[in-house]
């Protein structure tokens, strides 16, 4: 691992972010998205960074009737 991918690691745990997110909530509250999945890569170097998961039509119909 060089010093670079560190560096990232550690700045993306401290931020929270795993290797796979939600990226579904109503604003209070994130839910289990279950959907498909987006993978995000460095415009650096081209590596991964971390994943989303996306809302199904459900759960988007969920964060409208919430919101």
């Amino acid at each position: 691992m060089t010093t670079t991918e560190f560096d990232i690691k550690e700045l993306l745990e401290q931020l929270g972010i795993k290797d796979i997110n939600s990226g579904v909530t109503t604003g209070t509250n994130w839910l289990d998205a279950q959907g498909a999945v987006t993978s995000s890569a460095s415009p650096i170097d081209g590596m991964g960074i971390a994943k989303i998961k996306n809302a199904t039509i459900d759960e988007y119909e969920e964060v409208a009737r919430t919101a």
